[in-house]
């Protein structure tokens, strides 16, 4: 970027110090510069730019921090960039989890921190369709109270809000019931999908 600022009319001949100023760049002097009067006095000064300094953060701590598809390497972190350019879009990627991005604007000797908090587990929900064989219809809902859902070998209560937000990835999963079984079903969780299940209760 390239300017011009002009120094009002009135100083006297002679040599001067110049010291130029600008938020985000090295300060310039300029030593014995001779000022002739009654002229225009050009000055042609390059301003070199101070850089940039980017903190980024996340949960989980170790998610890869990403500059405009760079690698950086682990969060926390703190780069610092020697020639801004204006916007850049800064990404976490931490295995397990959603990866999240955001476009960042940086100026010239700016600090700024990013943090992208806690990032959301890849996970999805699993449904079931149940039949127990031989009841009679009026006795299912009563029947469906009294389901627990083994998953990983874990038990929960029919319905739990755990069952929306399983963990991508494999899983083993079996329907409990005092008075009836079934068999053990494997599943592979995709992230924001819904994985149905049926099971035949005999």
């Amino acid at each position: 970027a390239a300017g011009r600022y002009a120094v009002a009319d009135g100083l006297p001949a002679g040599r001067y110090q110049i010291v130029l100023r600008k938020p985000g760049y090295q300060d310039a002097q300029l030593q014995d510069q001779l000022l002739r009067a009654d002229t225009l006095n050009r000055l042609e000064v390059a301003l070199e730019a101070l850089p940039a300094r980017l903190t980024i953060e996340a949960e989980p701590r170790g998610a890869q921090v990403f500059v405009d598809g760079v690698a950086q390497g682990p969060a926390p972190l703190t780069i610092e960039l020697p020639q801004p350019a204006d916007a850049y879009w800064v990404a976490v990627q931490h295995p397990g989890y959603r990866s999240e991005r955001r476009r960042v604007q940086l100026e010239a000797g700016d600090e700024r921190r990013v943090d992208f908090g806690a990032l959301s587990a890849r996970s999805g929900a699993l449904d079931f369709e149940v039949r127990f064989v031989g009841a009679a219809e009026g006795a299912v809902a009563g029947l469906m109270e009294q389901l627990e859902v083994e998953l990983d070998g874990r038990r929960l209560p029919w319905g739990a809000p755990e069952l929306a937000m399983v963990e991508a990835g494999a899983h083993r999963v079996r329907l409990l019931h005092p008075l009836y079984q079934c068999a053990e079903q494997s599943v592979q969780i995709a992230d924001r999908s819904a994985q149905r299940l049926s099971y035949q209760m005999q």
